[in-house]
């Protein structure tokens, strides 16, 4: 990816902070046209196999404006790894059109899972998120496109479905399978486009159950990788009951042609023709029961994860049994404000091979 000369960066988010503090023009002559949001996480790992790593993973600008009733702008700027990486993490126009029904265009986060499009680090308890969510969902996962989305029956039911640009199957890996193919509309091979939805369901206050599908091409017209067509499925669910959580994801992930991608990619790497993952977590909010109507808490978490990304080969190729991965992550997270979190965890890894390790992490996230 390239970088940004930083004096760029500078004036670009100077540009927008004065845009929405001073009177520009009659355009722009009212602030509350404007919103800004973001948020940022540091962490701190200590593996026991490896090097410990001190990172501010991510500072995030987020704005929107209001041109009228009908049509907003929604957009983030992420900055990763202390400013080295900057990326468009989503820009999309909103066209209201009645209250079921809206139509979407730009660049979208991909409505897969529960994380993807609602990842402020305030809104999961461990210090990095899921693994299931990085290497089977590659989170965060944005592509151009178009769609609708809206709400029906009083707001308990959700969708958004969109046509977006296809992932690129020439940089797909063994290890964490179509996540290096995401293209991110950094002129991006289109050949090939994909179809991506999620539906919501929330009967009660305290429960969601939702679902999401991908399908599309990611050849892009080379001939040597086949048709390369991914699909995935997903279901997840999170129940809510006086302090007590508990989650659970499931994914599967297909991709065709897989013998033509992993003879031809360009990370010479076999690609699974099946990858599969998910997880449960339990969690329980200590200080919001012992006070009720305190902004402090303290939660405490337990993970199991498990995840493959060679849960099926092609014909002719050996799957490996290091990519076959179990985690139990557990934790806690301190809330001095609901937007501020310190976190700490333990994480213990085993692969099927039979090599395994342990991590500490440390975190800090926010919100604002």
């Amino acid at each position: 990816m390239k970088r940004l000369p930083i004096h760029m960066v500078t004036v670009l988010l100077l540009g927008l902070a004065l845009t929405g503090a001073v009177d520009t023009s009659a355009q722009h002559a009212t602030n509350d046209r404007w919103s800004f949001s973001g948020y940022g996480e540091m962490h701190y790992n200590i593996p026991s196999n490896d090097t410990a790593e001190l990172d501010f993973h991510r500072l995030v600008f987020g704005f929107g404006y209001q041109f009228n009733d009908n049509i907003s702008l929604h957009a983030e700027l992420d900055f990763e790894h202390a400013f080295t990486e900057p990326e468009v993490e989503f820009a999309y126009l909103d066209f209201f059109y009645k209250e079921p029904l809206s139509f979407r265009a730009g660049m979208m986060l991909m409505p897969v899972g529960p994380l993807n499009e609602f990842h402020e680090p305030t809104l999961f308890y461990s210090v990095e998120r899921p693994h299931v969510q990085k290497y089977v969902i590659p989170t965060t996962w944005q592509e151009p496109g178009a769609g609708v989305v809206g709400t029906l029956a009083d707001g308990t039911f959700g969708y958004r479905a969109y046509v977006v640009g296809g992932l690129d199957a020439s940089a797909f890996r063994a290890s964490d399978g179509i996540r290096k193919g995401r293209q991110k509309a950094a002129e991006a091979k289109a050949e090939d486009l994909a179809v991506v939805g999620r539906v919501e369901y929330s009967p009660v206050l305290n429960l969601t159950a939702g679902a999401s599908g991908y399908f599309g091409g990611a050849s892009h017209g080379d001939d040597a990788l086949g048709d390369a067509t991914v699909g995935m499925v997903e279901a997840d669910a999170l129940v809510k009951y006086r302090g007590f959580e508990l989650r659970g994801v499931g994914v599967m992930v297909f991709i065709g042609d897989a013998d033509s991608i992993s003879t031809n990619n360009s990370t010479g790497s076999t690609v699974g023709e099946q990858i599969m993952g998910g997880y449960a977590e339990a969690a329980f909010r200590v200080l919001s029961q012992l006070r009720s109507g305190s902004q402090r808490d303290v939660v405490l978490f337990a993970r199991f994860e498990k995840f493959d990304t060679h849960h099926e080969v092609a014909e002719g190729f050996v799957a490996a049994p290091e990519f076959d991965r179990e985690i139990i992550t557990v934790g806690a997270a301190f809330f001095p404000i609901p937007d501020v979190a310190l976190k700490t965890d333990f994480e213990f890894w085993e692969t099927g091979d039979g090599s395994s390790w342990e991590q500490i992490n440390l975190g800090l996230g926010f919100t604002y």
